[in-house]
């Protein structure tokens, strides 16, 4: 549209409203900066929030793994303990069994070695007496035929008397030859020809003592 005025034509601006005022368009870009701002901040805050959650997450994943572990750690170390335990007890009875099957071995090789002595010293006693036994019966059998005797109960006749080899030992005051002949079996009740036994010889030959020894080792009437 054209207006004249004065007889100038000009161009008239077309109107869209009230003008704004420049110190509310101000306010309003400082309101929407703070807005920003805020906004900002929050989302700072909420990403820090975020991150520290984050963080203890992981720390607490991290404790609950550590805490595992030394849970690990510990049952194992116990297990271990229990097992190095049950190892020694284990060997403790093991040795102690061992010491116990020593003991008994060596026991038992003592044991051997001693009845080996005992029979070996039996041995050696029934060697021995076998040996006095026939050397006494050489002994006796020697006086037998040196005093004309066939064995220890024959009779033995001389002119008008008779005697046996019991007798005969008493006449010589021989305790020792006595108490052979009475070993090898002469029998001591046997009377000579004065009807006397070989105790009551010795009886009547003993002077202050002197047959005491052969009445002791002849048997009681």
């Amino acid at each position: 549209e054209i207006a004249e005025v004065t007889g100038v034509q000009t161009c008239a601006l077309p109107i869209f409203g009230t003008p704004e005022h420049p110190e509310s368009k101000s306010d309003k870009m400082k309101d929407e900066a703070k807005s920003l701002a805020e906004a900002e901040r929050q989302e700072r805050e909420l990403e820090q929030q975020r991150v520290e959650q984050v963080r203890r997450r992981q720390e607490q994943e991290k404790e609950q793994r550590r805490l595992e572990e030394a849970a690990e750690t510990n049952s194992k170390e116990e297990e271990d303990r229990r097992r190095l335990e049950e190892e020694q007890e284990q060997l403790h009875q093991q040795e102690q069994l061992r010491q116990q099957e020593e003991a008994q071995r060596q026991q038992e090789i003592e044991q051997a070695a001693q009845r080996e002595l005992e029979e070996q010293e039996r041995k050696r006693a029934e060697e021995q007496r076998a040996k006095d036994e026939q050397d006494a019966q050489q002994r006796v059998n020697a006086w037998l035929k040196k005093n004309g005797f066939s064995s220890v109960n024959a009779k033995k006749k001389s002119m008008m008397s008779s005697l046996y080899p019991l007798h005969c030992a008493v006449t010589q005051n021989d305790s020792a030859m006595v108490q052979l002949l009475i070993r090898f079996g002469a029998d001591p009740k046997l009377t000579n020809s004065s009807k006397q036994t070989p105790r009551q010889l010795a009886d009547k030959l003993n002077r202050k003592g002197s047959h005491n020894e052969v009445l002791a080792v002849l048997p009681s009437a």
